[in-house]
C-alpha cells in the first residue's frame, strides 16, 4: 500500500515486479463536494490490516477553506476505506502496535480559523487511537501526548516527525528534529516519561536532526497489559418489581481500557454475583436486568472486564439498584345514565389511581376485558364509554383492565356500567273537520307530538297507523298527514296511530285523531204548477230540477226521492220516484193540491230535505 495523495495498491509478482491492483482511492468512506482528502504515510498491522492518515482541506465550510486530518482503516486485502477517525488536525507518520491494538500517528500542523484570521501552526502532539473502538459508537481516539515546547513562537514547538511502537506496546517513541531529541511516551498514561538528545557534541550540537524511526520486531513478545478500569455503576431511579426492566443500559459506557473506552472488541464482559436471581447481566450488550423475581429492596450486581489480549488483565465493578414494590394500582368503578348512541364516558381512567395519583396513558395502559353484549364499547386509546345506537333500554356494562406501564403485571379490574334510557316519546290527540267530499283535516299527527319535550320529527321517530273507524280516514306514515276520502259518511270518524322512537322501537306512544265528518248540504225546493184535470198529463217534469246537493245539482243518482204527502188526497195525482216528474194520470177533479216530498242523500239516508209541490188543476 501507497501513500502519495490517494492511496495505491501494489501486488508483488514471482518475479519480483510490482502491479497496481485496481484503481488508486482517496483516503474517504465517501467523497463529499469540494473536500479534498490526501494520503500522507501509511502502516499495515500484523492482521493486514491497514491504517492511513490523510490532510483534509475542504472549502465548503462557515468561514471557506478548512484544513484538518485523520486516520483511515482498510480491511486486509481491501481496497476501499472501510470507516475513519477524524483528529481535528493534520497528522503525518504512524505506527501500529504489534498486537494491532493501538495506532499513534504524530500531529505535524493545526490549522487555525479565528474570524480575523487564519494559518497553519506546527503541531506538537501525538495523537493515540485504540482500534477496537473504531466502526463503533465508542471514541476510539483516546489520547493526546503533548510533547510541548520552548516557547509560543512557530520555531518553538516541539513538532514529532517519525514515530514508533514497541513490540509489547508498553511505549510509543517519537522523533522532534528541531530539538535533536526523540521522547518517550508510556502508552498507560499517554505522557512523556523521558526524552533523548542526539547529535550532541561540542563541535555540533545541534546537527542530528532525527525523523524516521523503527524498532526492531519481536513477535514473541507480549503485548503490555494496559491499566483496565472497571468503574462502579448505580441505577439512577427505583426499578419497579414483577417487571423486566433495565437499570444500566450498558455496564461498559464508563469503563476504559489503557485509558480508551472499554468496548466489546477489547474487553471481554463477565457476570460474577448479584444479591438476588432477580438481578441479571446481558454480557453481550453490557446491559444489567431485573425481572419479576427481583427482590424489593437494595441490589447489587458484581461484573468483571477483561483484556482480550490479555485475559489475565482484569478487574470488577458493582452495579447498585434499588428494587421498589409495586405501586398501589385501582381501577375505580364508573356509573352513568344515558340515552342510547351516545358516549356516557369520557374515560373510565379519569377516577383510577396508580400510587396515589392519577392514572392516565404516561403510566398506565388500558385493555378491554369483556362487555355484557354488543351495545357497549370502550375506546382504549382514550378511555371512552360508547352506547350504540342500537343498545335496548337498561343496563349494559363492561370489564377493562389498567396496568402500570413500569410493571405489566401489576393490574387491576374496574367496572363501567351505562344505564341506557328512553326518550320521552309523547304523542297527543288531534281532531279536525271534514266535508263529505273529502280533504286533508290534519296536516301531520306529529306536528303536537314531542321526543324529549321537543317537536317530535320523522327522523326521530316512526310512525304507524293502528286503526280506523272508516276505510275513507286514512294515515300517510311518511308525513303524518290524515285524509278524508271523498263519500266518506258524515259523522265522527275516528283513527288511532302510534309514534315509537326509532332507535328503540319498543319505546312508543299512541294517540286518537278525532275527524267530524260534515254532512252535505241537502235543499229540496218548493215548486208550483197549473194543469189541466180533464186528460192524463205531465204538470211538472222533474220535482228534483231545482233541488240542491252539496251545492250542485241534486239528481236521481245522488239522492233517493219519496212521497210525503198529497193534500187533499188524490188517486188520479202521482210522484214518479224514479224520475220525479209530478203525473196527471186521467181526468181528475178539479182544484188546488199540496204534495209533499223528501230527498234523501243516497250517501247519508238520514241527510233529507222536504219541499212543497202545489198544484193547480184548473179543470181546463
Amino acid at each position: 500500500y501507497v501513500a502519495s495523495g490517494d492511496v495505491t495498491v501494489l501486488q508483488i509478482s514471482d518475479t519480483k515486479t510490482l502491479s497496481v491492483v485496481g484503481t488508486p482511492f482517496a483516503p474517504e468512506v465517501s467523497p463529499e463536494l469540494d473536500v479534498f482528502n490526501f494520503a500522507v504515510s501509511v502502516a499495515i498491522a500484523r492482521d493486514g490490516t491497514v491504517y492511513v492518515p490523510f490532510n483534509t482541506y475542504s472549502y465548503n465550510g462557515l468561514f471557506g477553506f478548512n484544513a484538518s486530518g485523520g486516520i483511515a482503516r482498510i480491511k486486509p486485502g481491501g481496497t476501499s476505506v472501510s470507516d475513519v477517525v477524524q483528529l481535528f488536525s493534520l497528522p503525518g507518520s504512524i505506527a501500529v502496535s504489534g498486537d494491532g491494538r493501538l495506532v499513534d500517528a504524530a500531529i505535524n500542523y493545526m490549522w487555525f480559523q479565528t474570524g480575523y484570521g487564519a494559518a497553519f501552526f506546527p503541531g506538537r502532539t501525538v495523537a493515540a487511537v485504540e482500534t477496537a473502538a473504531m466502526g463503533t459508537a465508542a471514541n476510539p481516539l483516546f489520547g493526546w501526548t503533548d510533547l510541548g515546547a520552548d516557547g509560543i513562537l512557530w520555531n518553538q514547538q516541539h513538532t514529532p516527525s517519525g514515530v514508533a511502537i514497541t513490540p509489547d506496546g508498553a511505549s510509543v517513541y517519537v522523533t522532534i528534529p528541531g530539538f535533536n531529541t526523540i521522547a518517550r511516551i508510556d502508552t498507560a498514561d499517554n505522557l512523556v516519561k523521558e526524552t533523548f538528545q542526539l547529535g550532541v557534541t561540542p563541535d555540533a550540537p545541534n546537527t542530528a536532526r532525527p525523523n524516521g524511526i523503527a524498532i526492531t520486531p519481536n513477535p514473541s513478545a507480549a503485548p503490555t497489559p494496559l491499566t483496565i478500569d472497571a468503574v462502579d455503576d448505580a441505577s439512577t431511579s427505583p426499578l419497579p418489581a414483577l417487571a423486566a426492566r433495565p437499570a444500566v443500559a450498558n455496564v461498559l459506557g464508563n469503563d476504559t481500557l489503557g485509558g480508551a473506552p472499554a468496548v466489546p472488541a477489547n474487553v471481554t464482559l463477565s457476570f460474577v454475583s448479584a444479591t438476588s436471581v432477580g438481578v441479571m447481566l446481558d454480557a453481550g450488550k453490557g446491559t444489567v436486568w431485573t425481572n419479576g423475581d427481583a427482590q424489593v429492596g437494595p441490589q447489587s450486581l458484581v461484573y468483571k472486564i477483561c483484556e482480550t489480549a490479555n485475559p489475565e488483565n482484569c478487574d470488577t465493578a458493582t452495579v447498585t439498584l434499588n428494587v421498589r414494590a409495586p405501586y398501589v394500582i385501582d381501577a375505580v368503578d364508573d356509573h352513568a345514565t344515558s340515552f342510547a348512541g351516545t358516549t356516557p364516558l369520557s374515560n373510565v381512567a379519569a377516577n383510577d389511581t396508580l400510587n396515589g395519583g392519577v392514572a392516565g396513558p404516561s403510566n398506565v395502559t388500558l385493555t378491554l376485558l369483556s362487555v355484557s353484549d354488543a351495545g357497549i364499547g370502550l375506546n382504549a386509546a382514550d378511555g371512552s364509554v360508547f352506547v350504540t345506537a342500537a343498545a335496548s333500554v337498561g343496563d349494559h356494562s363492561l370489564v377493562y383492565q389498567i396496568c402500570e406501564i413500569e410493571s405489566s403485571s401489576n393490574c387491576d379490574n374496574g367496572t363501567a356500567t351505562v344505564t341506557v334510557i328512553p326518550h320521552a316519546v309523547r304523542a297527543v290527540n288531534d281532531s279536525g273537520t271534514s266535508p263529505r267530499t273529502g280533504g286533508t283535516p290534519i296536516a301531520n299527527v306529529l306536528a303536537n307530538d314531542t321526543f324529549d319535550g321537543s317537536p317530535a320529527t320523522l327522523g326521530q321517530v316512526t310512525l304507524k297507523l293502528l286503526s280506523s273507524s272508516n276505510p275513507g280516514v286514512t294515515l300517510n306514515a311518511a308525513t303524518g298527514a290524515v285524509s278524508v276520502a271523498s263519500g266518506t259518511p258524515a259523522g265522527v270518524q275516528t283513527l288511532q296511530y302510534r309514534i315509537c322512537e326509532a332507535a328503540s322501537q319498543s319505546n312508543c306512544s299512541d294517540a286518537s285523531v278525532s275527524i267530524t265528518v260534515n254532512a252535505n248540504v241537502i235543499l229540496a225546493v218548493a215548486d208550483r204548477a197549473r194543469a189541466s184535470n180533464k186528460t192524463a198529463n205531465t204538470a211538472i217534469a222533474s220535482v228534483l230540477a231545482n233541488d240542491m246537493l252539496a251545492g250542485g245539482p241534486a239528481t236521481t243518482s245522488n239522492v233517493t226521492l219519496s212521497l210525503v204527502s198529497l193534500t187533499p188526497a188524490n188517486r188520479d195525482i202521482q210522484l214518479n220516484l224514479s224520475t220525479g216528474a209530478v203525473d196527471v194520470l186521467r181526468r181528475t177533479s178539479g182544484g188546488t193540491f199540496s204534495l209533499v216530498y223528501q230527498i234523501c242523500e243516497v250517501g247519508s239516508p238520514t241527510n233529507c230535505s222536504q219541499a212543497t209541490v202545489t198544484l193547480d188543476l184548473s179543470g181546463k
